[in-house]
């Protein structure tokens, strides 16, 4: 592979690399597992919500909001699914979380114009 050639940028070489992958795959699964178990799966939900939300689909000007959206959103199922699985303190930091996106999405509007 031309590591100089700008078609191939993200682009790795994965032959030979199956048993590195299968390792991966193998730490990551307990995570994956308690994250689904905590808050759902909220990745095809948060998909459901956006069709909703823009069923002609999302053009250029809006990918900023969407983007803020999907950040929201997740923190959102967040606190809908603990359910007592974190402390009342744990809470009010997702709950400041979505305040710091929120403000961090309208100071970037801000500053860009």
């Amino acid at each position: 592979m031309n590591n100089n050639n700008n078609n191939n940028i993200g682009r790795y070489n994965t032959a030979g690399k199956g048993h590195e992958y299968e390792k991966l795959g193998n730490d990551i699964k307990p995570i994956v597992e308690k994250l689904e178990s905590d808050y759902g799966h909220s990745l095809g939900e948060t998909k459901e919500i956006l069709k909703m939300m823009y069923p002609n689909g999302v053009n250029q000007e809006q990918l900023g909001d969407v983007v803020s959206i999907v950040r929201m959103l997740d923190e959102m199922f967040k606190v809908a699914r603990i359910d007592g699985a974190v402390s009342d303190e744990n809470r009010d930091e997702v709950w400041k979380e979505m305040i710091a996106k929120a403000f961090a999405t309208v100071a970037q509007e801000q500053f860009q114009s």
